[in-house]
């Protein structure tokens, strides 16, 4: 999960939602540390072992970070306590690898949600202070296709197959503000339609797929037999599973693009402020 503080509008620089709530809370911070960590706790749920460490606040940030190491280059989750609000933590990096259990073989989904509930625990029992997690939601997907790794965001997704966005359906996250919640109903409201996938809606995605990925018309053939005059969640749902080969480029790149050949700029994917109270 990406932490955006920042996004691009009219050609300017300006604070992304997750970017306000932290500037307006002053957690806005320079950079992190590099070292000084301590620790750890072993914490175990559901039978995944998990080692979390933490800093102490420097001259450099004045925080405490809470840190599941993964690889060297991965960082399985950190969350930041700002000294000027002890209440809160922000979640600055979630994300799954093997390496983030002690055994380096954790699951992909229980396990993910194991290590959420490790660090609620572990945040609840040594900083009893905090009572909420605040996030960013970008969570994405990683479909492998021909030597090539292409992320796709989750959100339209979820949105099709549960009629939530990614941390609201797993761990009950609740938005920031009003504006983020109703930007949600429209969304949803366009994603209780009807999203017949028709004829000419596959012609023009063929030629979508040849130009933003350079996949040939013919290997859509078997795929779009499926799908043909399906509602885009029934498919979602039932019909083409993520993690098969190649279907996930072709099921992820289908939704993006139907979502706004049909909806256009009325339909918009949400990197929002999230909340848990805890």
């Amino acid at each position: 999960m990406k932490n955006q503080k920042h996004v691009k509008t009219n050609g300017r620089m300006g604070l992304s939602s997750f970017g306000k709530a932290l500037y307006e809370t002053k957690y806005l911070c320079k950079k992190q540390k590099q070292n000084g960590m301590k620790g750890g706790s072993i914490i175990i749920v559901d039978k995944h072992e998990f080692d979390i460490i933490s800093s102490d606040p420097d001259d450099e940030c004045d925080c405490i970070e809470i840190i599941i190491n993964g690889t060297d280059s991965n960082k399985c989750f950190l969350g930041l306590i700002y000294s000027n609000d002890e209440t809160n933590m922000i979640l600055q990096g979630f994300g799954y690898s093997q390496t983030c259990t002690t055994n380096k073989r954790m699951e992909s989904g229980k396990g993910t949600k194991a290590m959420f509930y490790a660090l609620k625990e572990y945040v609840k029992k040594y900083h009893p202070k905090v009572n909420k997690i605040i996030l960013e939601d970008s969570s994405s997907f990683r479909c492998l296709y021909e030597g090539r790794t292409i992320n796709f965001d989750l959100y339209s997704y979820y949105m099709l197959k549960y009629g939530k966005p990614y941390y609201m359906k797993n761990f009950e996250f609740q938005f920031c503000n009003d504006y983020q919640k109703k930007l949600y109903e429209k969304n949803l409201s366009h994603i209780k339609k009807n999203l017949i996938i028709n004829g000419s809606i596959l012609n023009k995605y063929a030629d979508y797929m040849k130009l933003r990925y350079n996949v040939s018309s013919d290997k859509l053939t078997e795929f779009n037999e499926i799908v043909l005059d399906k509602d885009l969640k029934n498919i979602v749902k039932t019909d083409y599973k993520p993690n098969n080969k190649p279907c996930c480029l072709y099921l992820f790149a289908l939704i993006d693009f139907y979502l706004i050949e049909k909806f256009k700029n009325d339909y918009k994917v949400q990197h929002a402020c999230f909340e848990l109270n805890i």
